[in-house]
């Protein structure tokens, strides 16, 4: 497909500049067209009476945990280092190597950690709204640096503060909301961060905005650019 294809679109620029050449023989640079949100299903108007302004506050993990996008060092970490927050994960477990498989499934028996198994897409979001801090747990080598999250516009949405692994520089425009770390202290420090920031409703409103412009309307716009641009 990619060799006979005019135009690549390619959600994550290493895709683009990168891995089309070196993985699929493509002498091609393709177009950088990342992931969106669809704002009618993540509509922060939609839950604020779900979103915590008081109270406990809950770290939220949401997706496939495997050996690309969980860091189980990280993770043991995390938990160990704020036993008084709760944690709570939500999605598919499917590592590939069973010892991963065993190692991080024993993270759900510690007190603060709760599993949730997997949510439907229409549900997901009333969870989400819950939490305080979105977590994106990427474990840092050659696979993850392609992986582009459609989660992070969804979180944001959701007006909620986003602490991840640093991977690559997709989201160097989003850096006020999303607090992007080179390793496990610096991501630990996030973590305090954005705990103090995760309930200013200034905060929160920014993060909607940003969430806005990454929206598939303006995804479909610049679809449209691109179309237009290459068969004028």
């Amino acid at each position: 497909m990619a060799l006979s294809s005019q135009i690549l679109l390619c959600t994550s620029k290493l895709l683009a500049s990168d891995y089309c050449r070196k993985y699929l023989g493509v002498d091609v640079e393709g177009i950088y067209w990342p992931n969106t949100v669809d704002i009618s299903r993540w509509d922060l108007r939609n839950f604020k009476n779900n979103a915590i302004q008081s109270g406990d506050y809950v770290f939220g993990y949401a997706g496939n945990m495997n050996e690309i996008t969980i860091d189980i060092p990280l993770v043991e970490a995390l938990v160990a280092s704020f036993p008084d927050t709760e944690f709570r994960f939500a999605g598919k477990i499917n590592f590939s190597k069973k010892n991963d498989k065993e190692k991080f499934v024993k993270i759900f028996a510690r007190e603060n950690v709760t599993y949730l198994g997997m949510i439907p897409y229409t549900e997901i979001q009333r969870e989400v709204s819950k939490w305080d801090v979105c977590l994106m747990l990427d474990k840092q080598y050659e696979l993850s640096r392609y992986v582009h999250h459609n989660k992070v516009y969804q979180y944001l949405a959701l007006g909620k503060v986003v602490v991840a692994t640093k991977t690559h520089n997709d989201y160097d425009s989003l850096s006020e909301e999303i607090f992007e770390s080179s390793g496990i202290d610096d991501f630990l420090s996030n973590a305090r961060i954005a705990l103090g920031l995760a309930r200013d409703v200034n905060r929160v409103s920014k993060r909607v905005e940003l969430a806005m412009l990454e929206s598939s309307e303006e995804r479909a716009k610049k679809f449209m650019e691109i179309l237009d641009s290459k068969f004028q």
